[in-house]
């Protein structure tokens, strides 16, 4: 019976202690508004590019709006299992134990430099603030352990929403389709090359939904006959896609001991346009079941005018009372309750490599 009880004892002082030395990987969070997490609260941008006023937040901070895009968290606070993920440039943040990572997208990002220059923290400049994270880690914790938790971090990684996005909100004349995807995708691989050059081994890369089909473009959209979506910001984004699987496979060779996949954001956006009440989407794209109030919160056909909160260039807007019956908050953005149910689909859905991301490590 003493020697039962003494293996009870060993097994759960093995389990507590594994508990106890569990390590949940960091996130760190690269691109434009769908990862920004309050960054551009921090510049000298335009209200286009920011979502620090009501009723951004209402769902989950009330009226604390923090700027994130949507009426509450984002996919990347849904991904970070310790605790939410704060914005690079929030001065409160801090470096401690309970650190979890950071991120440094920002709003009117694009994977081209010459999108919206000087309206959000570029590419080149988060690559920037990456490092200067990584010596804050280093000075804080050590050089080895700050290199373990580069290595062992997810970086989360979206670009190119932004140029899908302007190019028909702002009626530019469209390039080439092939050679602006072609274009983009080359600056997307950058980004991943630097990142491992500072160590950074594991890499999501988060494809682009269908923009065309979003209420803001959908607003646009002068050929009904043809359907509601806009179909040249559709093929631009079909491109995209089928690049950036491409490209991450390529990557994947080049970088020795690198894991880099994608997490089809496209498809999981699909599914709820086709199930809606599978995935509790009341307004969605879908011909047979959506209405004019696509997103929850906007104004006129599809509430797609880009006016949530009134403080942008277009004043008028109106918000549904229940968001989570909406996939789209704004013109652009998911709901609180889509992002949460499209995290899941990483939990249950996704490959493995996904998943293995956010195992404990030693």
């Amino acid at each position: 019976m003493a020697e039962l009880s003494i293996l009870v004892l060993v097994f759960f002082a093995i389990v507590i202690n594994g508990i106890e030395g569990c390590k949940k990987p960091v996130i760190f969070a690269f691109g434009d508004s769908y990862l920004d997490l309050g960054n551009n609260n921090y510049i000298n941008t335009s209200t286009q590019d920011q979502a620090n006023f009501p009723p951004y937040g209402e769902t989950r901070f009330g009226n604390k709006p923090t700027g994130r895009f949507t009426d509450g968290l984002t996919i990347i606070d849904y991904l970070g299992i310790k605790g939410l993920i704060p914005a690079f440039l929030n001065q409160t943040r801090k470096i401690d134990t309970n650190y979890t990572g950071v991120s440094f997208a920002s709003a009117g990002a694009g994977a081209l430099t010459t999108t919206l220059p000087g309206f959000s923290v570029n590419r080149t400049q988060q690559l920037n603030d990456y490092v200067t994270e990584l010596e804050n880690l280093c000075k804080t914790f050590g050089s080895k352990e700050a290199t373990k938790i580069a290595s062992n971090a997810v970086h989360v990684i979206t670009f190119g929403a932004t140029e899908v996005i302007v190019y028909f909100e702002l009626n530019t004349p469209i390039p080439n389709k092939s050679e602006l995807v072609k274009a983009m995708i080359g600056n997307l691989s950058t980004v991943v090359e630097e990142i491992y050059k500072q160590g950074g081994r594991k890499f999501v890369l988060l494809n682009l939904l269908d923009l065309g089909c979003s209420p803001g473009l959908k607003f646009l959209n002068p050929d009904k006959k043809i359907g509601p979506c806009l179909k040249n910001a559709s093929d631009i984004v079909t491109l995209y896609n089928e690049a950036i699987e491409n490209k991450a496979q390529e990557l994947g060779r080049a970088l020795p001991s690198s894991k880099i996949t994608i997490f089809d954001l496209a498809q999981s956006v699909a599914s709820r346009t086709a199930h809606p009440k599978k995935h509790n989407s009341k307004n969605v794209q879908n011909a047979e079941v959506a209405n004019e109030d696509d997103a929850c919160c906007g104004y006129g056909k599809y509430n797609g005018e880009f006016s949530c909160g009134g403080t942008r260039p277009f004043k008028k807007y109106k918000v549904c009372e229940k968001p989570n019956e909406y996939l789209f908050w704004d013109s652009f953005h998911l709901t609180d309750r889509a992002y949460e149910s499209i995290t899941n689909d990483i939990w249950k859905k996704s490959n493995s490599l996904v998943r293995s991301f956010f195992n404990c490590f030693v």
